[in-house]
């Protein structure tokens, strides 16, 4: 409980430096991302990353000036055997990554598609 946790030490610290990057610091949504991330748990980082693996590609410019995830389910859809399958390869039941996503949806962090 008392030794440094550098993984997430570099986590907030990755937040902090995209916050001071910006032209206008939005620090209350930071704040907000740094007490989620507090809430993450390793399996959850590890569906994070398994995920945009597989889907990053639906990260692209939705205006000239903005880039964010599509709202097109097919987007999510059409790769989902994907995610299941690299899922598998890392170890994670069929139940268990469903979990996974039931719980990284409360977090709004994914929806069910």
């Amino acid at each position: 409980m008392n030794s440094a946790r550098l993984d997430k030490a570099r986590r907030f610290g990755e937040v902090l430096g995209g916050t001071l990057a910006n032209d206008s610091p939005n620090w209350a949504e930071a704040a907000d991302f740094i007490r989620t991330l507090e809430s993450l748990n390793e399996a959850d980082i590890e569906g994070l990353r398994i995920l945009w693996r597989v889907q990053k590609q639906a990260f692209r410019e939705m205006t000239s000036q903005q880039r964010g995830m599509s709202t097109d389910a097919n987007d999510y859809t059409t790769t989902w055997t994907g995610v299941l399958d690299r899922a598998t390869r890392a170890g994670v039941s069929k139940d268990d990554w469903y979990s996974r996503c039931a719980r990284l949806s409360g977090f709004g962090l994914t929806v069910l598609v």
